[in-house]
């Protein structure tokens, strides 16, 4: 089956109108051998809204080995291997659920840019350009966190179920009491799932326009439904919280994220079907009657050192660091709303290699 989607693929782009392909050019003397090892560690803040909790959260740190090759000095295949900097049992499970959760750089990937495709290919036609651009993206990233309790209240886990009993109370199979000082131990895992394709056309000299598809989800702790209180001691109940969207996306980036100098990832989203739900309260925007809001942005920086100036051969480094925010909220406004849903993820890297 492999070989016949590739020879199916050739066929594609030897008769596509406007491209032409000749096996040929590919010349050994045009691939590279990349080594390299490097460090990357990341931050998760989230908001919490009311005051009930103060939190502290656990991203990966971990040190990796990579092994790579490139065409033309644009990556072709990269492979990662990580290992975790502390041996602790968070760390380690974090590694092993972990999928692929920055863009870029990958643990395993393979792909070149459309730019790069239209140098060996002398492709035409804007749609195939625009169908070899496409890329998917299916990531996950978890984060532990520990919720000391400023004061006390209640906590129902997503695996919790919810009976009527029809007198103005529900009964929550799972419900723990946490009183001021204790600490709620929980851990967040976020999905997201995209699909781009890239503009068949250069606005900007280096430059990559995509946009798409993105779906993200995400469980936590939060108090943003106030709805139920414990009948014997008035607790304020946190429920194990889904946050759910799906949506546009936008995207603005460097074509060769190995080329000298700085380099950047700008995305942007916004949601079209979004959803915050518990056990009690599965779909917001019906139990509230207000509108639900989502939007996303991420800003992903760094920047690429050759011993040998703009030549991609030899010694090289890089460094960089990314933020983003992720907000659920009843206003048009990154910064408020009415939810207590604002997640704020940061990570830091770096990464010394030798290209052969």
């Amino acid at each position: 089956m492999r070989k016949i989607s590739l020879f199916m693929l050739y066929l594609l782009l030897s008769t596509s109108a406007g491209a032409v392909v000749d096996i040929t050019k590919f010349k050994f003397k045009d691939f590279d051998l990349d080594l390299s090892a490097g460090y990357h560690q990341a931050f998760w803040t989230p908001y919490f809204g009311q005051e009930l909790m103060e939190v502290d959260t656990e991203g990966l740190q971990s040190y990796n080995i990579g092994v790579g090759t490139s065409y033309l000095k644009n990556n072709l295949l990269f492979f990662q291997y990580e290992r975790p900097f502390k041996t602790n049992p968070e760390q380690q499970s974090i590694i092993e659920r972990n999928a692929n959760a920055n863009p870029g750089m990958e643990k395993l990937s393979f792909g070149l840019s459309p730019s790069v495709l239209i140098k060996i290919y002398k492709v035409k036609n804007p749609f195939l350009k625009m169908l070899l651009s496409t890329r998917y993206v299916n990531s996950k990233e978890i984060f532990f966190g520990k919720a000391k309790a400023k004061k006390a209240f209640a906590y129902v886990s997503k695996n919790s179920t919810v009976t009527d009993n029809g007198d103005g109370t529900v009964t929550f199979s799972s419900l723990e009491r946490f009183s001021a000082g204790e600490t709620l131990s929980f851990n967040t895992e976020f999905k997201d799932t995209s699909i781009t394709m890239a503009l068949p056309f250069e606005l900007f000299s280096g430059i990559d326009i995509r946009f798409g598809y993105y779906k993200v989800k995400w469980f936590r702790p939060s108090d943003y439904d106030k709805t139920w209180i414990t009948v014997s001691d008035s607790l304020q109940v946190v429920y194990d919280t889904k946050y759910e969207s799906n949506g546009a996306e936008f995207t603005i980036e460097s074509n060769d994220i190995t080329s000298p100098g700085f380099n950047f990832i700008f995305n942007a989203r916004w949601g079209v079907d979004n959803n915050v739900g518990n056990v009690v309260d599965q779909d917001f925007k019906l139990e509230n009657n207000k509108d639900l809001y989502y939007a996303s942005g991420i800003l992903n920086l760094w920047y690429n050192w050759y011993l040998k100036g703009k030549v991609k051969d030899g010694l090289y480094a890089t460094l960089g660091g990314s933020v983003s925010r992720r907000a659920f909220t009843t206003e048009l406004s990154l910064f408020s709303g009415g939810v207590g849903a604002r997640e704020d993820i940061g990570r830091v890297y770096g990464r010394i290699g030798y290209i052969f």
